[in-house]
């Protein structure tokens, strides 16, 4: 594959540093120096690049941008790493689907569980009131049973 393909064969979402990579070594047309970006096209996915700072995309993701400086980082992928980037690539909304339910599913379970726990807060508060009188009406009855004893003796 050509080392300076078009800006539309590989369309990048965002910028991303690498340490093996070396970033800013040379500046593109408009004078600005070179980052690192991500391909995420179907023929090139998670494959990296070298690009102005104002690159734009086919996607418009940087608007207003008006450089095509690039150059690709590394060699192409095996097929096989493409298949395996294509596949995650379609797998990831629905798993950020399924983290969505999960979520609203734990968010339910934690408002039935606090539903439950001021139940059973309240049944406490109920108990240790009665637990109260019966402790006042024992102490009343002791006291009772008392007087009547020292009155018989």
């Amino acid at each position: 594959m050509d080392s300076h393909s078009s800006s539309s064969s590989s369309t990048s979402y965002r910028r991303q540093q690498s340490s093996n990579l070396q970033e800013g070594r040379n500046v593109c047309e408009c004078g600005v120096t070179e980052v690192i970006w991500t391909s995420w096209t179907s023929e090139n996915p998670g494959r990296r690049f070298y690009g102005c700072r104002n690159y734009r995309s086919s996607k418009g993701v940087i608007p207003k941008a008006g450089c095509n400086h690039f150059r690709w980082c590394h060699v192409e992928m095996s097929d096989r790493v493409k298949e395996v980037f294509k596949t995650l690539k379609m797998e990831k909304p629905a798993l950020l689907k399924e983290n969505r339910n999960l979520a609203k599913q734990c968010e339910s379970v934690l408002v039935a569980e606090n539903a439950v726990q001021k139940k059973a807060n309240s049944e406490m508060l109920m108990m240790k009131k009665s637990l109260k009188r019966v402790k006042f009406a024992l102490f009343v009855t002791w006291l009772l049973l008392i007087s009547i004893w020292l009155g018989k003796i």
